[in-house]
């Protein structure tokens, strides 16, 4: 019998995570619909406030397209700063992601995300 790796386990360790959250949010979700709509969600003991709601905008470089395809995704927050950036690579059945140091962030930056090709992110 296979053992799973480290990553495998903790992909499946993560899915348990996100099924027991989304669980408890269908929970939450019937109950919050039997009560008085006009309460609110706010009366719902169990309800879990966030911490805090962030937007991020990720921008995806397509460089080829088909098999294989491969570009960069670059990550800015809702100020507009860079964030991060991977490089990443798909064919058939198959994806994987390298992060990006911040030179070659840099550097992609530069390229790509030059004068008028930027401005869609303007708000």
């Amino acid at each position: 019998m296979n053992r799973p790796n480290k990553q495998e386990e903790l992909n499946q360790n993560i899915y348990k995570m996100a099924q027991e959250e989304l669980k408890d949010l269908e929970t939450l979700q019937k109950e919050y619909n039997k009560t008085n709509l006009d309460e609110g969600i706010e009366s719902m003991e169990d309800y879990r406030d966030p911490l805090s709601m962030d937007t991020e905008t990720e921008v995806n470089i397509l460089l080829s397209w088909g098999g294989p395809s491969d570009g960069y995704k670059l990550k800015f927050d809702k100020d507009q700063e860079l964030l991060s950036g991977v490089y990443w690579y798909a064919d058939w059945g198959t994806y994987a992601e390298s992060e990006l140091s911040q030179k070659q962030l840099d550097l992609v930056y530069q390229i790509y995300m030059y004068g008028d090709a930027s401005s869609f992110l303007k708000t």
